[in-house]
């Protein structure tokens, strides 16, 4: 048991040393990426990026063996919390004689796919054909069905695409972008519309934003990195690590939330 200790408080400063390196630019891409791949929690998925960040499919060792997929001589596991629930039976003298559940987490070990016999991981995020007609039509049928989006000119600057009237509520996105812009932007302003308030902090809401979009689009197979990592790289800063960790839950609640939603647009 002294050892498991040992070896879960190691685990913990892993996971926040992890949160600090994930917002380095250079890795902040490649940690969304891994959080599209596959359906861990958040400490879950930064130990993974801390561990192996040129990680792609991970399983457990029993999990690869069910597929047929062997594990690879001498691979080093990749260590992650695993929850684990007991119960607790109080004795028959105590006031509460209910049986009461815990949560506690051990050490656990999983195996990316580059670590097996299996030579390449699938590809699990449907391309679509790189057409701006089929991001118009996407485009089209929200404006169709969503009468919180305006498309206008008139108020916006050369340096805003669009934003989120706090007023009203309305998403405001400017007329005359490309259909891919227009789409990111639109899906920003969504995520100001699910998550922010004027009293949220800027920089964080702007992160938050951005990488929520990056998400959305890349699931239904479009890439917005080349704009989307330039704009949260500005926003970037020495955060504290909760501060951080709130951020990435953010992250992954809104575009678990919006997934839907946008796929509901999809012809």
């Amino acid at each position: 048991m002294r050892m498991e200790k040992k070896e879960f408080d190691k685990l913990i400063k892993t996971l926040e040393d992890g949160i600090k390196d994930i917002f380095q630019s250079a890795n902040y891409k490649r940690y969304l990426d891994m959080m599209l791949q596959y359906p861990y929690s958040i400490n879950n998925t930064i130990l993974i990026f801390k561990q192996c960040p040129e990680a792609t499919l991970v399983k457990s060792f029993k999990a690869w063996n069910k597929l047929g997929v062997n594990i690879k001589k001498g691979a080093r596991a990749i260590r992650i919390l695993c929850p684990v629930k007991y119960q607790y039976e109080p004795d028959e003298d105590e006031e509460d004689p209910l049986i009461k559940e815990f949560l506690r987490f051990k050490v656990g070990y999983v195996f990316d796919v580059s670590q097996t016999s299996q030579k390449e991981a699938p590809h699990l995020v449907q391309n679509l054909t790189q057409d701006s007609c089929t991001i118009a039509s996407i485009i089209k049928r929200i404006l169709d069905h969503e009468d919180d989006i305006i498309l206008e000119d008139e108020t916006l600057n050369d340096k805003v695409n669009g934003y989120l009237s706090l007023e009203d509520g309305l998403i405001h996105i400017k007329k005359g972008l490309s259909d891919l812009q227009c789409l990111k932007t639109l899906l920003h302003e969504k995520t100001h519309q699910l998550l922010h308030d004027k009293n949220y902090d800027l920089r964080l809401a702007e992160i938050e934003a951005e990488s929520v979009a990056y998400l959305l689009l890349k699931k239904i197979g479009f890439d917005s990195s080349s704009y989307s990592f330039n704009y949260v790289a500005a926003y970037l800063d020495e955060y504290d690590t909760r501060l951080l960790k709130a951020a990435l839950v953010n992250i992954k609640q809104a575009f678990e939330k919006l997934s839907p939603w946008l796929e509901s647009y999809l012809e």
